[in-house]
């Protein structure tokens, strides 16, 4: 059994739906899945798919997902939070 202080790998789990004006696609974020000792997953949902479909996938790591988000954001202007700390 894990301790609070030991970490779990996680995948984060979406559905996606799709907007029928243009098709365009979107992924939500509705949960979280967690490996087993015999590689079950466990998969606990914030929200249950109208499509009945999972999308269950590895996390990007933490500052490549704040950088895309950042990039986002901005529309393709420059951003200076995506500086790195030794050159601020």
């Amino acid at each position: 059994m894990l301790t609070q202080t030991e970490s779990r790998d996680y995948k984060n789990v979406y559905t996606i739906s799709e907007r029928a004006r243009d098709g365009k696609k979107f992924w939500h974020r509705i949960g979280a899945a967690f490996e087993n000792s015999d590689g079950s997953l466990t998969v606990l949902l914030d929200a249950l798919p109208v499509n009945g479909q999972l999308q269950i996938r590895t996390p990007f790591p933490t500052d490549v997902s704040q950088q895309v988000s950042s990039i986002t954001r901005s529309h393709g202007k420059k951003d200076h939070s995506m500086k790195t700390s030794a050159s601020r």
